[in-house]
């Protein structure tokens, strides 16, 4: 049995044999898809991802800034007479952070 049915811009043929289907989409060639919708969000994705280290190097950045913000407050409250961000050891802490953290 062979059949078709069109719908939105597309028509679907299927063949059915037996209990074998064969379903096929095609698509006319007069009409194109309709565009995407062009809001903020998505030419804000799309100038994000044009290039391939922008990916990398926004989240690359905002590590760095929370790293020195966080060594910032460690540094202040040392400065005021505090024990720091609590009672971890800085010299192993700062090495953890140099090779993990930035």
């Amino acid at each position: 049995m062979v059949g078709s049915v069109s719908f939105w811009r597309k028509t679907a043929i299927w063949v059915t044999a037996g209990s074998f289907a064969v379903l096929i989409f095609l698509n006319h060639a007069d009409t194109a898809p309709p565009p995407l919708p062009k809001t903020t969000m998505f030419r804000l994705w799309s100038n994000y991802t044009a290039s391939p280290h922008r990916v990398m190097f926004l989240p690359g950045a905002v590590q760095g800034v929370l790293a020195m913000l966080w060594w910032l407050i460690d540094l202040e409250s040392r400065r005021l007479g505090g024990a720091g961000l609590g009672s971890l050891p800085g010299p192993a802490l700062h090495g953890w952070l140099m090779l993990y953290g930035f």
